[in-house]
């Protein structure tokens, strides 16, 4: 979960990626297009210093390279792992295979019993 007491620059860092994607993308005209959206509107959020709108992210992220995690992290946390500093080196627990267990369970039989009504 996103925790904006954990790392408060993560807004400066939002609006740096929003300014790489924008160079990035070749100007307001360009990124428009991306996101989709009219250039006065890319205009205006430039000017007012907002942030990317999230409807914007993933066509951001996807005409540009700019990672949606960087754009809003707010929104689309960093999924990388978590570390704790040790390492798990438990095996990988396989699937159960029905056919490997001692009883089966047959729905029709239930069904089929002659004692039951």
């Amino acid at each position: 979960m996103f925790d904006a007491n954990h790392n408060p620059g993560w807004q400066i860092e939002a609006h740096e990626a929003f300014a790489e994607a924008l160079r990035i993308a070749g100007g307001q005209g360009p990124l428009a297009k991306i996101c989709p959206c009219t250039q006065g509107n890319i205009s205006q959020l430039v000017r007012r210093g907002s942030l990317l709108p999230s409807r914007f992210v993933l066509n951001v992220e996807a005409g540009t390279g700019v990672s949606r995690h960087r754009l809003r992290p707010d929104i689309y946390p960093d999924p990388s792992p978590i570390s704790f500093g040790g390492s798990c080196n438990a095996p990988a627990t396989p699937f159960l295979d029905p056919s490997s267990l001692p009883v089966r369970f047959n729905p029709q039989a239930s069904l089929n019993r002659k004692d039951h009504a």
